[in-house]
């Protein structure tokens, strides 16, 4: 049996996702810039184009919208680690998930 194809994400959807890119985006722009302690929530919503309620509806803490793409990035690289053949070498395996982003 085929399972039914999941429904594309709506406009709404869409945009939040948008919204919550663009504040981690600027997020770790200005802690590279700064670093991690050197800018404000004001200062982060204003480079992502936000207000600072927006911020606060998407994120509770600078903290929280910086590790947001280390998460995303980690969990992807698992998943793919975890595709590779059991009988491969660990390092084989590490170097090539890594080396394919």
């Amino acid at each position: 049996m085929q399972e039914p194809s999941a429904a594309p994400p709506s406009r709404r959807e869409l945009n939040k996702q948008a919204t919550r890119d663009a504040i981690s985006a600027a997020a770790l722009r200005l802690a590279r810039d700064h670093g991690p302690g050197g800018f404000t929530v004001d200062a982060l919503a204003d480079a992502a184009g936000v207000s600072r309620r927006t911020f606060f509806n998407y994120f509770p803490s600078i903290e929280a919208a910086v590790a947001r793409p280390v998460e995303e990035f980690l969990d992807d690289a698992f998943r793919r680690l975890d595709e590779r053949p059991d009988d491969e070498p660990v390092m084989d395996a590490v170097l090539a998930t890594l080396g394919a982003r």
